[in-house]
C-alpha cells in the first residue's frame, strides 16, 4: 500500500477491524478516508480524498476546477474490485460490490452491485445479506 499526501500524517486514515487492503493500492490522505468493517479493497485500488489540478503550480485549470478535499467513505462488508478508482467525497454504503476497473464518481446506496467508467448501478443485491 502506498500512502500519498501525508502532510497530516495518518490522522485522516480510519480503518475498522477485519479489513483487507490488497497489494499496490494508493490511499490519498489529504482528507479523511474511512473503511468499514469486513470490507475488501482489492489490488491496485486508488482511494482519493482530494482533487487539485495543480493550484500550487499555477495551473490555469485550477480556476475552472477548484481544488477541494472531501472524505472518502467505504461502508461495512464492501468489496472494491481491482484497479477501481474512488473519487474524493464519495460515500459507498454498506454491502456494496464495485466491479473491477470502475471509476466511482457518485455515491452508491446500500446493497448494490455497481461497475463501469463512470460507475453505474448494475443491480440491487437481494436479499441484503
Amino acid at each position: 500500500v502506498q500512502f500519498i499526501n501525508l502532510s497530516n500524517g495518518f490522522k485522516n486514515l480510519h480503518i475498522a477491524d477485519h479489513v483487507h487492503i490488497g497489494a499496490g493500492c494508493i490511499i490519498d490522505l489529504q482528507g479523511s478516508v474511512y473503511i468499514g468493517e469486513r470490507s475488501t479493497i482489492s489490488p491496485r485500488v486508488v482511494l482519493l480524498s482530494h482533487q487539485n489540478p495543480g493550484e500550487t503550480q499555477k495551473n490555469k485549470l485550477a480556476n475552472l476546477y477548484r481544488p477541494k478535499t472531501g472524505a472518502t467513505v467505504i461502508g461495512k462488508d464492501c468489496w472494491i474490485g481491482a484497479n477501481s478508482v474512488i473519487i474524493s467525497g464519495i460515500s459507498i454504503q454498506d454491502l456494496v460490490a464495485i466491479g473491477a476497473g470502475s471509476v466511482v464518481n457518485k455515491n452508491i446506496e446500500k446493497s448494490h452491485l455497481a461497475a463501469g467508467n463512470p460507475v453505474r448501478i448494475i443491480k440491487k443485491l437481494y436479499p441484503a445479506p
